[in-house]
């Protein structure tokens, strides 16, 4: 199938409840009937206020996202990955009543994430491999708790102040611009990614406070000093620690 979103959606019924496009290599701009359906829904076409599953990944759609979608209060999975959307990622995405899953890597989408409102619901976002720029800023961790999982690698992100949320579970800030110090992660990490960044300084003691991890990578970055001994043992479960190319000095700990 390759061709524009057909406009004979507008037949759906309203107990749809899963509308799976992926792979299908669409093509061209959102069509009037499906903005209509990402946004507010006309009712005398069609009423979509049961969906719960939305998945357009891996097409060619093009042009903004939807800056309305109140008609969408029982979608959990908002799925538009490897597509070519562009612009600002619209707030009200993010406040959702009922959205668990949102996934908009490798598209084209631009503006800094600090002007996004807290999330009600959202657990798992995927922002990988956009045009994502500016500072992740000292966001209130009101809103953020239930997060867990945030990708944000590939992006233009310079700095940041503060990590969002206290119960992430994967943190993914690889191949950014993020400079300066390690700050400190929540400690419910299991994963945490943030090589190939323009980090400074030492590995900080607040590290061995991550009793949870199983996976560190901060290589290819600017980090100095010793790497300390105790690093390897503070979790029982980390498999995997990544330091390569980055400014230490002195002997590798014999416990490695």
């Amino acid at each position: 199938m390759s061709d524009v979103l057909p406009s004979s959606l507008i037949s759906l019924t309203s107990s749809l409840k899963r509308l799976g496009l992926g792979e299908c290599e669409l093509q061209g701009e959102f069509p009037t009937e499906m903005l209509n359906l990402l946004g507010q829904l006309p009712s005398t076409l069609f009423n979509l206020t049961q969906l719960i599953h939305l998945d357009l990944s891996f097409n060619s759609l093009e042009g903004p996202l939807p800056t309305q979608v109140s008609g969408l209060q029982n979608l959990e999975e908002f799925r538009m990955t490897h597509n070519l959307l562009s612009g600002a990622i619209p707030s009200c995405l993010f406040t959702l009543p009922s959205l668990e899953y949102l996934g908009l890597s490798r598209n084209r989408t631009t503006g800094p994430i600090n002007q996004i409102q807290k999330p009600n619901s959202v657990q798992r976002v995927f922002l990988a491999n956009n045009d994502i720029h500016g500072s992740i800023f000292k966001w209130e961790s009101e809103g953020w708790q239930q997060l867990v999982t945030l990708n944000l690698s590939h992006n233009l992100q310079t700095s940041f102040e503060q990590f969002p949320g206290k119960n992430f579970r994967i943190l993914d800030l690889r191949s950014d611009l993020l400079q300066g110090p390690l700050l400190a992660p929540p400690p419910s990490l299991l994963e945490f990614f943030m090589s190939k960044d323009q980090l400074t300084g030492e590995i900080p003691p607040f590290i061995y406070n991550m009793t949870a991890l199983e996976t560190l990578d901060l290589s290819r970055n600017y980090l100095g000093g010793i790497i300390p001994a105790c690093l390897g043992n503070f979790s029982y479960i980390l498999s995997t620690i990544n330091l390569q190319m980055n400014n230490f000095h002195g002997k590798i700990p014999p416990n490695f």
